[in-house]
Protein backbone atom coordinates (compact mmCIF):
# COMPACT_ATOMS: atom_id res chain seq x y z
CA UNK A 1 0.00 0.00 0.00
CA UNK A 2 1.09 3.49 -1.01
CA UNK A 3 2.33 5.91 1.43
CA UNK A 4 -0.89 8.47 0.06
CA UNK A 5 -3.06 5.44 0.18
CA UNK A 6 -2.60 4.88 4.36
CA UNK A 7 -3.39 9.23 4.52
CA UNK A 8 -6.44 8.37 2.69
CA UNK A 9 -7.38 5.53 4.92
CA UNK A 10 -5.88 7.21 7.66
CA UNK A 11 -8.62 10.58 6.96
CA UNK A 12 -11.84 8.44 6.40
CA UNK A 13 -10.70 6.21 10.05
CA UNK A 14 -10.65 9.53 11.43
CA UNK A 15 -13.83 11.20 9.92
CA UNK A 16 -15.63 8.10 10.64
CA UNK A 17 -14.94 8.19 14.21
CA UNK A 18 -15.59 11.76 14.45
CA UNK A 19 -18.89 10.94 13.09
CA UNK A 20 -19.65 8.44 15.75
CA UNK A 21 -18.66 10.62 18.22
CA UNK A 22 -20.79 13.41 17.02
CA UNK A 23 -23.74 11.04 17.07
CA UNK A 24 -23.88 9.92 20.06
CA UNK A 25 -22.67 13.27 21.68
CA UNK A 26 -25.97 14.53 19.73
CA UNK A 27 -28.19 11.59 21.59
CA UNK A 28 -26.95 11.98 24.87
CA UNK A 29 -27.24 16.28 25.11
CA UNK A 30 -30.83 15.82 23.45
CA UNK A 31 -31.89 13.03 26.15
CA UNK A 32 -30.49 15.62 28.67
CA UNK A 33 -32.53 18.37 27.15
CA UNK A 34 -35.81 16.03 27.42
CA UNK A 35 -35.43 14.96 30.86
CA UNK A 36 -34.88 18.74 31.53
CA UNK A 37 -38.58 19.77 29.97
CA UNK A 38 -40.22 17.37 31.55
CA UNK A 39 -39.20 17.34 34.86
CA UNK A 40 -41.63 18.24 38.13
CA UNK A 41 -41.00 19.28 41.36
CA UNK A 42 -42.84 18.11 44.31
CA UNK A 43 -42.80 20.02 47.66
CA UNK A 44 -43.78 16.92 50.53
CA UNK A 45 -44.06 17.59 53.87
CA UNK A 46 -42.83 14.70 56.22
CA UNK A 47 -42.38 15.22 59.95
CA UNK A 48 -42.63 18.94 59.83
CA UNK A 49 -39.71 19.25 57.65
CA UNK A 50 -40.80 20.54 54.00
CA UNK A 51 -38.62 18.06 51.09
CA UNK A 52 -38.42 18.86 47.90
CA UNK A 53 -38.34 16.14 44.85
CA UNK A 54 -38.23 15.85 41.21
CA UNK A 55 -38.65 13.92 38.66
CA UNK A 56 -35.53 11.67 37.01
CA UNK A 57 -34.25 11.58 40.79
CA UNK A 58 -32.21 8.64 41.41
CA UNK A 59 -34.43 6.24 43.61
CA UNK A 60 -31.25 6.43 45.91
CA UNK A 61 -31.74 9.75 46.88
CA UNK A 62 -35.49 9.69 47.03
CA UNK A 63 -34.89 7.21 49.77
CA UNK A 64 -32.52 9.90 51.79
CA UNK A 65 -34.61 12.34 51.82
CA UNK A 66 -37.80 10.46 52.84
CA UNK A 67 -36.55 7.43 53.67
CA UNK A 68 -37.19 3.87 53.15
CA UNK A 69 -41.05 3.61 52.24
CA UNK A 70 -43.90 1.37 54.65
CA UNK A 71 -44.90 0.09 51.25
CA UNK A 72 -43.13 -1.10 48.29
CA UNK A 73 -43.97 -3.18 44.98
CA UNK A 74 -41.12 -4.30 42.36
CA UNK A 75 -41.35 -5.71 38.61
CA UNK A 76 -40.00 -5.58 34.96
CA UNK A 77 -41.49 -5.70 31.92
CA UNK A 78 -39.55 -5.44 28.61
CA UNK A 79 -35.93 -4.91 29.77
CA UNK A 80 -37.47 -2.01 32.25
CA UNK A 81 -37.61 -2.51 36.03
CA UNK A 82 -40.31 -0.72 37.93
CA UNK A 83 -40.64 0.11 41.76
CA UNK A 84 -43.42 1.53 43.53
CA UNK A 85 -43.23 3.40 46.86
CA UNK A 86 -46.14 4.18 49.19
CA UNK A 87 -45.43 6.43 51.82
CA UNK A 88 -47.86 7.34 54.70
CA UNK A 89 -47.83 10.88 55.22
CA UNK A 90 -50.24 13.06 57.53
CA UNK A 91 -51.80 16.14 56.03
CA UNK A 92 -53.62 18.56 58.09
CA UNK A 93 -54.16 15.87 60.69
CA UNK A 94 -55.42 13.52 57.52
CA UNK A 95 -53.53 10.44 57.16
CA UNK A 96 -52.86 9.98 52.91
CA UNK A 97 -50.61 7.98 50.45
CA UNK A 98 -47.91 9.30 48.91
CA UNK A 99 -47.13 6.75 45.90
CA UNK A 100 -44.08 7.54 43.92
CA UNK A 101 -43.11 5.55 40.81
CA UNK A 102 -40.04 4.70 39.22
CA UNK A 103 -38.73 3.24 36.14
CA UNK A 104 -35.02 2.17 35.95
CA UNK A 105 -34.49 4.01 39.39
CA UNK A 106 -35.48 7.22 38.19
CA UNK A 107 -38.46 8.90 39.29
CA UNK A 108 -41.55 9.33 36.75
CA UNK A 109 -44.92 10.04 38.77
CA UNK A 110 -45.86 11.01 42.23
CA UNK A 111 -49.42 10.94 43.43
CA UNK A 112 -51.00 11.53 46.77
CA UNK A 113 -53.82 10.21 47.46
Amino acid sequence: MTQSKKILLYIFITLGVLLVISIGLTYIFSKSFEQANDMQQYEISIDSTKVTIHTHMPIDSVEMLLGKPQKYHTYSVAGSEYHTYQYLINVKNTDQTLKLEFKDNRLFNVEQQ
